[in-house]
């Protein structure tokens, strides 16, 4: 009868563990995966854009560690592109709140994607390096979707250049909404054809 308890308890313990073992094999292999530190957006359609840099990589390309978004300047300025950026790295939650976002022209851009895997981490250290009194007011992912969902008037975004082949900071690149606050609350901007 112990045996027989035994056996039973054995079987059960294996019809448990089968699914287990099965659902590794859906998953991707460290392997077959890329990890970006660094998202650059340099153009309109990020969706497209992303679904066509996965195409064009043999590797899946897993977000999951990315520490900075670099957008490019002209879209930053433009509320309705950015509001298109902001909408997709909102609905996807493998993208982090507190990743830092910066703008830059198309040699940054450039730069960036040569050496993604790599970029983020430089961009985190450059923040935690600057001089006393001269630290950057970071903005990072979750500041960009207040401002938006908030409707604040403005925003300034970070500005990265090359200089001798490093990214530094340049100041910052205003983001105005065109909502004029009133009192403390935000009034829509009238829209003229």
């Amino acid at each position: 009868m112990k045996q027989c308890g035994r056996i039973r308890g054995l079987i059960i313990l294996l019809l448990m563990l089968i699914p287990l073992c099965l659902a590794g094999c859906a998953n991707r292999e460290l392997e077959d995966r890329s990890f970006p530190s660094v998202l650059v957006v340099r153009e309109t359609g990020i969706e497209a854009a992303m679904e066509e840099r996965q195409n064009q990589s043999r590797l899946y390309l897993d977000y999951g560690h990315v520490k900075a978004v670099i957008i490019n300047k002209d879209l930053v300025q433009d509320m309705q592109n950015l509001k298109e950026i902001l909408e997709y790295l909102e609905k996807r939650p493998v993208f982090a709140r507190n990743i830092l976002v910066f703008a830059a022209e198309d040699e940054v851009l450039e730069a960036a994607e040569t050496r993604e895997d790599e970029i983020g981490p430089i961009l985190e250290d450059l923040y935690k390096n600057q001089p006393k009194g001269k630290e950057p007011q970071d903005v990072i992912l979750s500041d960009m979707l207040n401002y938006w969902h908030n409707h604040e008037s403005m925003i300034e975004v970070p500005y990265l250049v090359l200089k001798e082949g490093d990214l530094i900071l340049d100041g910052s690149v205003p983001v105005e909404s065109g909502i004029v606050p009133t009192m403390g609350m935000p009034v829509a901007a009238k829209v003229t054809e």
